[in-house]
């Protein structure tokens, strides 16, 4: 039986080069099975990871409107400039033009100064928080790798008494992947970095059920991901 994986975007754009997992267990239960039973409970930081979630929708609106006044401000001046270099310099409206010029390169110097200092803020900002974020991620691995030192072999033994091999396929340039499979219920995992947050991914748990008479499509985009913390 084949099966026909759709990968999307927001947009509906392909996402190609796209790593599918295809198992015939729930390995997201089987890490919450383990989870239950860890000797510690898993490290926490909601602040963090909320603050990391609204990175890009904090920032960028406060740099967007100092970047456009100064990209005004900036075309305006090379227009007047232009201007002038085909006045006479004689004529009274050279006079009010330069005038002009001269409170726009004025505000321009201003304009430079404040995006300036508004980038190396925003660095300074991202810098500190991708420092606490790798402080906590060390953490958080470190507690991993105690609570699920059993997952390999767990997961290896759910898989044998399932009867079925895990599959792995890629999308190709159309954000498609074909894949034969056997009939049953299958676990579709994924991961993509989210292009425009450093710290978030999205990550897919998709369940489809396939059988010998209908071929199967299974469908995965950011509507049915979950944005994440990318540790």
């Amino acid at each position: 039986m084949e099966l026909t994986i759709r990968a999307r975007d927001q947009e509906g754009n392909p996402l190609h080069g796209l790593e599918i997992s295809l198992l015939p267990v729930d390995a997201d239960r089987i890490l919450d099975s383990l989870e239950a039973v860890a000797p510690v409970p898993r490290p926490r930081f909601p602040e963090l990871e909320s603050e990391m979630a609204n990175y890009r929708r904090r920032e960028r609106p406060q740099f967007a409107e100092q970047d456009r006044a100064w990209r005004a401000t900036r075309d305006s001046l090379a227009a007047l400039s232009d201007s002038l270099r085909r006045m006479n310099r004689a004529a009274p409206a050279y006079r009010e033009a330069y005038a002009r010029l001269r409170a726009l390169y004025s505000r321009l110097n201003r304009l430079t100064a404040e995006r300036d200092r508004a980038i190396q803020a925003a660095i300074g900002d991202d810098r500190e928080l991708a420092r606490r974020a790798a402080r906590a991620a060390d953490s958080l691995r470190r507690w991993e790798r105690i609570a699920f030192a059993d997952y390999p072999e767990v997961l290896t033994a759910a898989v044998l008494a399932s009867g079925r091999e895990p599959r792995q396929v890629a999308t190709d340039s159309s954000g498609e992947a074909r894949v034969a499979v056997e009939p049953g219920r299958w676990w579709l995992y994924a991961r993509l970095a989210d292009p425009e947050n450093p710290f978030q991914e999205f990550y897919w748990s998709v369940t489809v059920n396939t059988n010998r008479w209908v071929p199967s499509v299974a469908v995965l985009n950011y509507q049915n991901a979950q944005r994440r913390w990318r540790h």
